[in-house]
């Protein structure tokens, strides 16, 4: 019999609801594995045990009805959280305290969900650098931004977790570790109580080790009707892409391009090659000027009061956003919402656009390369964030070092929940050769 932690949230839920397992029964069984990793993954700014405890027993002592009922769920520590300390990465907001639950964490717990506590970021979700190894791998970077929640996660410390993307901070760390991650749709989750960075890009992201597990997230965060396990009654039509800033990728990422086209093809997915209008090949660099300029707004106070205090990173961003013009900004968020009406009809009849999630596999951290490692390259999303697409990452092969290698999604804007069906789909053609790989 697998041990509690090693159950997804689905799993769990099902027993819960049959009384085979007890939210504290569960609860516990994660807190042993914080307990026995987390001094050498780091994935955990401030945790909770006790009052995690005592809403178990609560819960435990009520009717199993929530969807989310004794479910353990780390939040990324940009996401505000009244009862526990919330400060986003950085030393200038180190003892802060919010008034207020963030909206998500509002409606999580409203939904019976225990938040265990805060997971790592780096500073403000913008940039720097945070010390959370990869559960696969410990020489090897999480990701980031959301480093802790990734690892958590993968760790099997907790089944579910809240990151965020502003640019590519849900989706390449789920790549790197093997998890199954979601950007949902612009605005569709709320963003109240995020630490403002980016208000054209600030997502809630959805993380999990599965698909089903994304899924419960998602409609418990919008009250919509979820049946888990779910599969399309007919195969999909996927328009495959390699986009021109593929360029300087390790071969892993086009590899699981190409071997996500052929086990979809042999399942039955009818596979088109999508080649992106020209007008596409500068999206990365026009969401990244976007996203300074509005990062030296948001962070004015940050910059003005304490510059000294703030990542070397995260002044720079700041400072090359300022130098950016006001008009300029007009016309490009102005071009981003042409595109963004226009992207429907670049897809035509498909399902989903299916791309790479991430450069490769994830890099060496600082036990290899001291201060100058990387967490990874943010490009290969910004153009579907810039887009406000719903976009799903699934893994899809294991690369040369050992470490997963992802492919995402994606779909219009407000199709998420059709989307998910599709990286269902995908999940179950890849899941056995990934397993068969990873042996």
């Amino acid at each position: 019999m697998p041990q509690p932690f090693d159950l997804t949230a689905c799993e769990a839920l099902e027993l819960i609801r049959r009384k085979k397992l007890g939210v504290l029964e569960l609860l516990d069984s994660c807190l042993s594995r914080v307990e026995t990793l987390e001094p050498e993954i780091n994935a955990w700014k401030f945790l909770a045990p006790e009052a995690a405890r005592d809403r178990a027993k609560q819960l435990d002592n009520s009717d199993p009805d929530s969807p989310m009922h004794g479910i353990p769920l780390g939040v990324k520590d940009v996401i505000d959280t009244a009862d526990m300390p919330s400060g986003y990465g950085s030393p200038i907001y180190e003892r802060h305290r919010p008034a207020a639950d963030a909206a998500c964490v509002a409606v999580a717990k409203r939904n019976g969900a225990i938040i265990l506590g805060k997971t790592v970021t780096t500073e403000f979700a913008c940039g720097s650098t945070a010390r959370t190894s990869n559960p696969l791998n410990i020489n090897h970077t999480s990701g980031g931004s959301s480093a802790g929640s990734c690892a958590a996660v993968a760790a099997k410390m907790i089944p579910v977790s809240f990151g965020t993307q502003s640019a590519s901070s849900t989706i390449r760390p789920a790549s790197y570790c093997g998890l199954v991650g979601m950007r949902p749709s612009m605005g569709v989750i709320s963003v109240a109580g995020f630490k403002y960075f980016n208000g054209s890009f600030d997502t809630i992201g959805l993380l999990a080790r599965s698909v089903d597990d994304v899924e419960l997230l998602w409609t418990s965060q919008m009250d919509v009707p979820f049946k888990p396990g779910a599969l399309r009654a007919k195969a999909p039509k996927i328009l495959v892409c390699y986009p021109p800033w593929m360029t300087g990728c390790e071969p892993s990422a086009r590899e699981a391009i190409d071997k996500t086209a052929a086990a979809m093809a042999a399942a039955g997915a009818k596979i088109e090659l999508l080649e992106l209008p020209a007008e596409y090949a500068d999206l990365p660099e026009l969401h990244y000027e976007i996203q300074r300029f509005e990062t030296a707004r948001s962070y004015a106070h940050e910059y003005g009061t304490a510059a000294d205090r703030l990542d070397w990173r995260v002044r720079q961003t700041v400072e090359e956003g300022m130098k950016i013009r006001g008009d300029r900004y007009i016309e490009m968020t102005k071009r981003a919402q042409k595109l963004r009406h226009e992207f429907p009809a670049l897809m035509g009849d498909a399902d989903a656009i299916m791309t790479n999630a991430a450069p490769g596999e994830a890099p060496q951290n600082w036990r290899l390369l001291g201060d100058d490692f990387k967490m990874g390259d943010p490009l290969q999303s910004r153009a579907w964030t810039l887009l406000h697409l719903p976009t799903v990452t699934v893994p899809s092969l294991i690369g040369p070092q050992g470490l997963p290698v992802g492919v995402q999604f994606l779909s219009p804007f407000g199709s998420d929940q059709a989307l998910l069906g599709i990286a269902r789909w995908a999940e179950s053609v890849l899941k056995p050769s990934l397993v068969a790989r990873s042996a």
